[in-house]
């Protein structure tokens, strides 16, 4: 006759005569079993622990990449031109599209981005200016239509409307939907050539884009509890592949804070920021330095007559031709539009002219492909000193735009020079470096 017996839930058959197996016998499954459970308890928790931690950071450091990016696309925004579109009228027209264009050039190499529009402030409420939605590939893939100039969008987020009048950028990830789907959103300040706010600059992220780094977060803490201790290992590792990712994301979203996307510059801010650094050490530590502001003449004319895409050409042809002209401690700058900046650390006024001119000459040596043939082109040039006296780099660059403005004036295709007034000191008295403690 035979006997069932029950092990593990499990009803098997013993033949008679056969001997049941004593407790010692599983022992060693018991305490395996134990010591799997608890080795899985342990990594479990630790994932888990892990996992809530990075949870209580990744809200922040979504609003720090929302914020990057948002700050990146309000630079591409030409405030002067930003202002000058203020009526429902002025939908589509030459200056919309041209104040449009580096927005949707942005939008289109960003899928994360599910809208990207610029706004001002009346009375409390939002009302558009620029809004991507009008390019005729971005606007197919929304289900709204693109907003008119001065269209309301309704009573806007206090804390939105006072951190850009205070010149910072604003991050909300409270997720949000509209027709085209779920969202969070941020904005930064747009302000024109004099640094004066103009409005700002909106942008929703598709919650796909917020959802990542969460669903990574999960998927790995499934993989724990299924594979218990196994998973350390491949933890270490995704864990290291993720931060690789986080911290190559973020050198990426510095470059693009810093850099002109269109030429690869330096930036407006970021320019001033090196320029205002050579300032400070030159006031600390003596010496000399200029400034150049470089303009392509009769710009407007090369878009209207060879295509933007030309003119695009010619602003990426200039920096490269400049860029390999100065010297490796130079900077080149892009203000907004066709405007470009040069710092030549310790030159004086006489190297600053020479090196104008070397540039002068090589612009116009340039050849670009328009869209009916290649066209030639030149630039004017208004040269500075920094000054000992200067306390801030805006007055340096307020003199070389000055004298640019002679420059054009004069007929274009020339330097000129924005010299010191008797008395002003354009060097400062060299004092001895200390050695750091």
């Amino acid at each position: 006759m035979d006997q069932h017996v029950d092990i593990d839930g499990r009803r098997r058959v013993r033949l008679v005569g056969q001997p049941v197996p004593s407790t010692d016998e599983w022992r060693p499954a018991v305490v395996g079993l134990v010591a799997a459970v608890v080795l899985f308890a342990a990594t479990a928790t630790a994932v888990l622990f892990l996992a809530s931690r990075n949870a209580d950071g990744q809200d922040e450091l979504l609003r720090h990449q929302i914020r990057t990016l948002a700050t990146a696309a309000a630079q591409a925004v030409d405030g002067d031109l930003h202002r000058a579109i203020h009526t429902a009228a002025q939908t589509g027209s030459p200056a919309y599209r041209l104040a449009l264009e580096p927005l949707v050039r942005l939008h289109r190499a960003s899928p994360d981005i599910q809208s990207l529009y610029t706004m001002v402030d009346v009375a409390g409420v939002g009302h558009y200016v620029l809004d991507t939605a009008a390019d005729p590939i971005l606007g197919a893939a929304r289900a709204r239509p693109a907003a008119r100039v001065m269209q309301p969008s309704g009573r806007q987020d206090p804390a939105l409307l006072a951190a850009v009048r205070a010149g910072r950028a604003f991050a909300d990830v409270t997720p949000r939907s509209d027709d085209d789907g779920t969202y969070v959103t941020g904005a930064a300040p747009i302000h024109d050539a004099a640094g004066a706010f103009v409005g700002w600059l909106g942008v929703d992220f598709r919650l796909d884009y917020t959802a990542a780094p969460a669903r990574a977060i999960r998927d790995a803490t499934v993989l724990a509890l299924a594979i218990g201790a196994a998973l350390a290992v491949i933890i270490g590792l995704f864990v290291w592949r993720a931060d690789t990712e986080v911290l190559a994301h973020k050198a990426a979203l510095e470059r693009m804070a810093t850099t002109d996307p269109l030429t690869g510059a330096p930036n407006r801010r970021h320019f001033a920021n090196l320029a205002a650094q050579e300032l400070a050490r030159l006031k600390r530590y003596g010496g000399s330095a200029a400034l150049l502001m470089l303009d392509i003449d009769h710009f407007k004319r090369v878009n209207d007559e060879h295509g933007h895409a030309a003119g695009d050409r010619a602003l990426r042809a200039l920096s490269r031709e400049v860029q390999a002209a100065l010297r490796e401690a130079d900077n080149l700058g892009r203000l907004g539009g066709e405007e470009f900046a040069a710092l030549l650390p310790e030159t004086d006024l006489q190297g600053a002219i020479e090196t104008a001119e070397r540039l002068r000459t090589a612009a116009a040596n340039l050849t670009v492909r328009g869209d009916g043939g290649f066209f030639k082109m030149t630039i004017s040039v208004g040269v500075t000193l920094l000054w000992a006296d200067d306390r801030r780099i805006d007055q340096a660059l307020a003199r070389a735009d000055n004298a640019l403005y002679r420059a054009k004036e004069a007929g274009r295709d020339r330097v000129e020079v924005e010299e010191p007034p008797v008395g002003v000191q354009t060097a400062a008295p060299s004092e001895p470096m200390v050695a750091a403690e």
